[in-house]
């Protein structure tokens, strides 16, 4: 027992007194000193139990579940989570295993080119929207047993694990507080957000990280080269839900090998390490192109990974943009107010970790940077709810992991890897997509890897430091879920509008207008999506073909093409969202 505690104890037990010697108020004051005194061990007793792995992942999953509840099981963060819950509905209403949409106008069309459901592609002989086969195999039981309300347990369920990978590293880098890595990532990273929707990044994202946790191990002569083989497994599995991650896979398995050679001046552990997570990777690849071929009858995984490679490259210019909004973006509609907001934001988070890592500048000029980043926050936010796609707006934590990882050898590795697959992501990914997403849907790994990083470095920091630091990612954060809250209320009723519209056939100019309304989709509904004007063509012809005696054309303002065979009748608005549409009206020539 030490000394300030014994000093305690007879107070406790002996009744106070006045100075005169008489007794004042005992038992009152003894209550006292246990109610106040309890305080602190009951916070600390709560502490250690959150601190307790399986009892935070309980808790973070209940999270989870509360935050979904609010949402709309109609509405998405993205339309690529519209496609999945059509074709999840549709593998239901047909007792099927296969992940076919359907299509009522096959015999007219049938390459799809004019499916409802934007980039559909036909595989074999099926009509297939989404991207990944794992994530909807594994969901589909899921939506038998409760629809998407339980399907959702496989994005939560590998949120939770991106967040115990976290705390893993957290240990493996020497952190005083594991746990606050996990409750960062698990409630205050874009991670949050990508647990509510039925998309496949968390679980993309959890094989990745502990991919890494496992090489880490390697470098760090705690596992030999059979965890590199559980490595190459990993990244492997993630790369059938996200392609990136074969990128990532290369990336952390050559900056490993290269750490191993360097630190031991011999290729005696670093080959085998090297060979381990290419030999672990490659069944996985070969097992899921077998399983695509099975189920569907043609690939799908590998022709995609083979269309992201060829389409390397182009579009030099837009690539570029597309590189700043996922790294600084904060969403607005100039790409010039973009590069200037997200720049002032990055450079004074860089600038404030700087200063306070070297210790120059006065605390008032380091909490004067980081109140100007959340002045740019609360600006953002107060001009309206909406994605912010750079991850270093949405993770702000990860700028001190870009400043603070190279002294420690354990964090250069984890922000090489980060740093080094950028510019391959930027190459690589699809483009067209980049201000609807949240924190840089393809580069999540490097924010989590870099956040990681930063976490674990401010504990070196002063604590108000930390504190508005952490403050920041977290009020990030519940702004974007509260704007996931908002968006899914606006996809259910935007889903209803399309729905209600009774024209016997119904397309859109746009390409994801029918994706947002996947909820509503059926392969029966007579909806097409045509968006140039040779295409509206095509689409009129099949109207005339089965026999369409009105048709709507869901387009821009100001914008209307004549349909061959039929009589323009009139205008009407749509509200869609935040936005309003307007859909032509047509009847049938006689």
């Amino acid at each position: 027992m030490d000394a300030p505690a014994a000093a305690l104890l007879p107070a406790r037990d002996e009744a106070p007194t006045t100075t005169s010697g008489a007794t004042t108020g005992g038992p009152r004051r003894r209550g006292a000193i246990r109610a106040t005194g309890g305080a602190g061990p009951t916070l600390r007793s709560l502490g250690t139990l959150l601190a307790r792995p399986l009892v935070a992942a309980l808790v973070l999953l209940v999270c989870y579940l509360g935050a979904a509840a609010l949402n709309n099981p109609r509405g998405f963060l993205g339309t690529d989570t519209g496609a999945k819950v059509a074709t999840l509905q549709v593998m239901q209403s047909r007792h099927s295993f296969v992940p076919d949409a359907g299509y009522w106008a096959a015999a007219d069309d049938p390459t799809g080119s004019l499916h409802p459901l934007y980039d559909t592609r036909h595989v074999g002989s099926h009509y297939v929207a989404v991207t990944t086969l794992p994530m909807i195999l594994l969901a589909r039981p899921l939506w038998a047993l409760g629809g998407d309300r339980l399907a959702l347990l496989l994005p939560m369920l590998g949120a939770v694990a991106v967040a115990a990978a976290a705390r893993a590293l957290a240990k493996r880098l020497g952190s005083r507080s594991p746990a606050t890595v996990f409750w960062v990532i698990g409630l205050g990273s874009p991670v949050f957000l990508y647990a509510l929707d039925l998309w496949e990044h968390t679980l993309g994202l959890a094989c990745m990280a502990w991919a890494i946790v496992l090489l880490h191990d390697t470098w760090s002569k705690h596992a030999s080269w059979r965890a590199a083989i559980g490595a190459g497994v990993l990244f492997g599995l993630g790369a059938t839900m996200r392609t990136e991650a074969l990128l990532y896979g290369g990336v952390a398995t050559a900056v490993t090998v290269l750490a191993i050679v360097v630190s031991d001046r011999s290729l005696r552990r670093g080959v085998p390490v090297g060979l381990g997570a290419l030999a672990g990777i490659v069944p996985v690849l070969v097992a899921n192109d077998r399983l695509e071929r099975a189920v569907l009858g043609g690939s799908l995984r590998s022709t995609r990974a083979a269309g992201t490679v060829g389409a390397a490259g182009s579009e030099v210019a837009t690539r570029l943009g597309e590189a700043l909004r996922t790294t600084i973006g904060l969403n607005y509609a100039s790409l010039g107010v973009e590069a200037l907001a997200g720049g002032c934001l990055a450079v004074a988070l860089i600038t404030a970790a700087v200063m306070l890592a070297s210790g120059r500048g006065r605390p008032r000029h380091q909490a004067e940077l980081l109140g100007a980043v959340a002045v740019l926050l609360a600006v953002r936010i107060h001009s309206g709810l909406s994605f912010v796609s750079g991850f270093v707006p949405a993770l702000p934590i990860t700028a001190f992991g870009v400043v603070l990882a190279w002294r420690d050898p354990r964090r250069r590795i984890l922000a090489a890897i980060a740093l080094l697959a950028l510019p391959g992501v930027w190459l690589l990914q699809y483009t067209g997509g980049a201000g609807p997403q949240w924190g840089g849907r393809y580069v999540l790994c490097t924010g989590f890897l870099l956040a990681v990083v930063g976490v674990v470095a401010t504990e070196a920091l002063p604590r108000w430091s930390r504190v508005c630091a952490l403050a920041l990612c977290f009020a990030v954060t519940f702004a974007g879920v509260r704007y996931l809250e908002i968006r899914s209320n606006q996809g259910g009723r935007a889903s209803d509008t399309i729905a209600a519209m009774h024209d016997d056939v119904v397309i859109s100019r746009f390409a994801h207008l029918f994706r947002e309304a996947g909820s509503t989709y059926t392969p029966e509904r007579p909806w097409l999506t045509a968006l140039s004007d040779r295409d509206l063509v095509r689409a009129a012809a099949i109207a005339r073909a089965h026999g369409a005696a009105t048709v709507a054309v869901v387009g821009e303002p100001g914008r209307r093409a004549p349909l061959a065979g039929y009589r323009f009748t009139g205008r009407r608005a749509l509200p869609f969202f935040s936005e309003t549409l307007v859909v032509d009206s047509y009847r049938r020539s006689t």
